[in-house]
């Protein structure tokens, strides 16, 4: 009785090289899920801040239009990202009685918006 209980070399290469090409595949596209999520928490802090600039707005008759920290924007309209929150926050004026927020993540990931229209940059 000659009964083969394990795997030859080949059907092992073969079921390694289907694994590689899938995580060949996989790879990519869960990095890109990632980075998407990354760049839309930032985007979704920006519309945070966007209401704060609205009520400056209303109450003064212009958009906070110069920033260079969070701190700045803070002490200027209220706003104040979540303390797990790790980015850079930077106002600018963008022309035309519109302003533009650009967002910088400790990771590197960076989402600039001209606002109110909520237009990247």
């Amino acid at each position: 009785m000659d009964r083969h209980l394990g795997l030859s070399l080949l059907e092992l290469l073969v079921a390694l090289a289907i694994m590689a090409g899938l995580a060949a595949l996989a790879l990519p596209l869960y990095r890109g899920y990632v980075e998407t999520a990354k760049e839309g928490a930032l985007v979704s802090n920006i519309a945070s801040l966007a209401l704060f600039q609205e009520d400056h707005k209303l109450r003064r008759g212009t958009y906070l239009l110069e920033a260079a920290s969070a701190t700045e924007i803070t002490a200027a309209i209220g706003w104040r990202p979540a303390a797990s929150d790790q980015a850079a926050y930077r106002i600018a004026d963008g022309g035309d009685g519109a302003y533009q927020v650009t967002a910088l993540g400790n990771d590197g990931t960076s989402v600039c918006l001209r606002m109110p229209q909520r237009v990247r940059c």
